[in-house]
């Protein structure tokens, strides 16, 4: 996620925002072909650098240095197969959403909150993954 998201120390980074535990939190609830087409796409972005023709020196995508990592995101993103250009972006456009979905991110792009400034209402789905993973 590193790859994505801002490189600063005003803004959160993906630990911080809690973007895995948010992300397996949504993929819980969805149909079961939902979460095995993600998790495909992330085993295709995690080997596409050994059959790419960006030099990585045969690494997988979670051994790639940032620098590297970065490269790949934007070469990918003006790839001309739909298939590649589709796996890293649908990854992207997730993370994304987890990460600035979270509280700790909104004033660092200035949001403040959402209208109405209502409390977040717990619901059942939640009470019940929480009592699931622990």
């Amino acid at each position: 996620m590193e790859a994505i998201l801002p490189d600063t120390d005003s803004m959160p980074n993906a630990q911080q925002a809690s973007v895995a535990r948010r992300l397996d939190e949504e993929l819980y609830f969805v149909d079961e072909s939902i979460s095995a087409d993600f998790c495909d796409a992330l085993m295709f972005v995690e080997w596409y650098p050994l059959f790419s023709d960006i030099p990585t020196s045969w690494k997988k995508f979670s051994n790639l240095s940032l620098a590297e990592r970065k490269l790949i995101i934007q070469e990918t993103c003006q790839n001309k197969s739909g298939i590649v250009r589709s796996a890293f972006s649908n990854i992207r456009m997730i993370g994304y959403l987890m990460y600035y979905g979270n509280p700790t991110t909104w004033s660092g792009i200035g949001y403040d909150g959402p209208f109405g400034g209502f409390p977040e209402k717990d619901s059942e789905q939640r009470a019940h993954y929480r009592e699931v993973i622990q």
